[in-house]
């Protein structure tokens, strides 16, 4: 309910708002099955709402339906619930090779066949600061026994923050707000923005 009628209204506001700026977009980026659910159940205006921030780029999903708890899920489960995101993919004539989650920190390596079979070429994973992450660099290739990878960036304490690319001028910042607490605000963008602009 709180997604719905609260935080998909109010990502739409913020992106709307700061394309007027005219400097900086924003992006609310969410689990598939979230927004897919959210087309199912919307009224028709709400719909045309969101499907315009869609095509606009301002409202977009990543290759998971929701953080898993990997352990509990087997090929055929993975497999299916990547539905959603491809589901949306045709509807809306996008390509998502990109996938997150955040406070699980650890996953098998039995993630990465299922996931690259199906078109994911990256996962970034946050892990909430109460959890001991596994000892792994902030960007790597993750591979199993068949040759399957992905490209992992790892967010030891942390939901998200910036990873630098080794070898290159390029550094990914992956802008986190804590559990559930929907998008930002537009003086929070800003202030992301300035922290940035400062760094780099």
């Amino acid at each position: 309910h709180k997604y719905f009628e609260e935080y998909f209204p109010r990502a739409m506001q913020v992106a709307t708002a700061m394309r007027q700026l005219g400097t900086d977009r924003y992006v609310w980026t969410t689990g598939s099955w979230l927004l897919y659910e959210y087309l199912e159940q919307a009224s028709s205006d709400q719909r045309r709402q969101v499907e315009q921030a869609v095509s606009a780029g301002d409202l977009a999903w990543h290759a998971l339906p929701f953080t898993w708890e990997t352990e509990t899920l087997d090929r055929s489960t993975i497999e299916g619930t990547l539905g959603f995101s491809q589901s949306l993919d045709r509807r809306f004539g996008r390509t998502t090779l990109g996938a997150k989650m955040t406070d699980v920190p650890g996953h098998s390596r039995g993630l990465v066949g299922p996931l690259a079979a199906n078109g994911v070429k990256l996962l970034n994973i946050g892990v909430n600061s109460a959890s001991t992450p596994p000892d792994v660099p902030p960007l790597f290739v993750w591979k199993d026994p068949d040759g399957a990878s992905l490209i992992m960036m790892y967010h030891h304490k942390e939901y998200g923050g910036i990873v630098l690319v080794p070898g290159s001028d390029l550094a990914v910042a992956v802008e986190m707000r804590s559990d559930n607490d929907g998008p930002h605000s537009v003086e929070e963008l800003l202030k992301i923005y300035a922290d940035l602009r400062k760094q780099f």
